[in-house]
């Protein structure tokens, strides 16, 4: 893996509609989701960094691929969706939780009963 490779990666228009097609049918009936072209925009380092993506990239420039982020067979769609349900939260029933809001923490602020005066 080199970091020239992630680089290239991450700036492959091809790479970053799949990746935002990817989040758009994962998060398609979650209401609190945010655009997914913004979600691929806060996250294209952290998905062009995923383990073997780079290396997968470089291998297939070198072989003379022309469109390297748009071929399935270099990054699989298995792979994407791996790692963008990655980067998804997690809710507590163990489903995606994108956009979703948090639960709100509410302290325990009682106090014991005084003692009744004597």
């Amino acid at each position: 893996m080199a970091y020239a490779d992630i680089s290239l990666l991450q700036q492959d228009p091809d790479f970053a509609h799949r990746v935002t097609a990817c989040y758009a049918t994962e998060t398609l009936e979650d209401q609190g989701a945010i655009d997914p072209g913004t979600w691929q925009a806060m996250h294209s380092w952290d998905m062009a960094a995923q383990p073997g993506f780079g290396d997968a990239y470089a291998y297939a420039l070198a072989n003379g691929n022309p469109r390297p982020g748009n071929d399935a067979a270099v990054i699989t769609d298995e792979m994407i969706l791996g790692a963008v349900q990655s980067l998804l939260p997690q809710s507590p029933e163990g489903g995606e939780g994108e956009g979703q809001p948090e639960a709100e923490i509410v302290p325990d602020n009682t106090l014991p009963e005084p003692d009744p005066a004597p």
